[in-house]
């Protein structure tokens, strides 16, 4: 089951810029629409044992990997950049970084229910969808849309990425 034979692909970003958050986003919607209707109803898979009928077969997300700043996109996190919001796993500002014991963890369902109020501003009110990544560390992220997805735990960076910047230890 971890074969590459069974990981998909399932995004790249157009160039020649990086798409900001919120067109980041509107391009993941059908993906997750599709990934819903997988985990909601299935697909009807003929195999050697039920070649009429078929095996109802459902798909979940388990995880997304990819680089720190798509991220922050597919996980409606602050970028690292942010002064009160730096890290993805903890709710760390970058005045107590040097504080092991101020490492409070993020908590996914908390994160899901502060994007569900930023996708509640306007989407032309730059302003106000600003302040409030900016005061709470959270964007609208369309994985919110599937309730067994923890953006916190379940969005990883890829390992290639930390071997090519030299960030591993």
């Amino acid at each position: 089951r971890y074969h590459p034979r069974n990981l998909l692909l399932t995004k790249l970003s157009p160039g020649p810029h990086d798409e900001t958050a919120d067109e980041f986003q509107r391009s993941m919607a059908r993906l997750v629409t599709e990934l819903l209707k997988l985990y909601d109803d299935g697909i009807l898979v003929r195999t050697p044992k039920y070649p009429n009928g078929g095996r109802r077969v459902r798909v979940i997300l388990v995880a997304v990997c990819c680089d720190h700043p798509a991220m922050c996109k597919a996980g409606g996190f602050a970028d690292h950049k942010s002064n009160n919001w730096p890290c993805t796993c903890c709710e760390i500002s970058h005045k107590d970084i040097q504080t092991p014991a101020a490492f409070p963890a993020r908590d996914g369902q908390q994160h899901r229910e502060e994007a569900a109020k930023y996708a509640k501003i306007p989407e032309y009110d730059k302003k106000g969808r600003d302040d409030f990544a900016r005061k709470f560390g959270t964007r609208h992220f369309e994985l919110s849309r599937l309730s067994y997805f923890d953006p916190v735990r379940q969005i990883i960076i890829d390992p290639m990425h930390c071997i090519f910047l030299g960030t591993y230890n």
